[in-house]
């Protein structure tokens, strides 16, 4: 099932483009490439905005998973 791109939640999105934390450069092209590619037309305004959301989202996700790689070092010196 094909979901409009509009519908994805932000985190759906992270998962989608896997932003390198460490390379906005990168990822800012590589967002850019792929909106321009699948034919996403958008301001310059709204551009940014949900590359700044996606960005936010991947970088709340990869800590999450630090905490949790953390808590599971922690739980196994116990």
């Amino acid at each position: 099932m094909q979901v409009p791109y509009n519908y994805l939640s932000d985190r759906e999105k992270a998962v989608l483009f896997q932003f390198q934390v460490e390379d906005s450069n990168y990822n800012f092209k590589l967002y850019s490439a792929v909106m321009k590619a699948v034919g996403i037309r958008q301001s310059m305004d709204e551009m940014y905005e949900d590359y700044q959301m996606i960005y936010d989202k991947t970088v709340e996700m990869q800590m999450e998973k630090e905490t949790d790689r953390k808590n599971e070092e922690r739980g196994r010196g116990r």
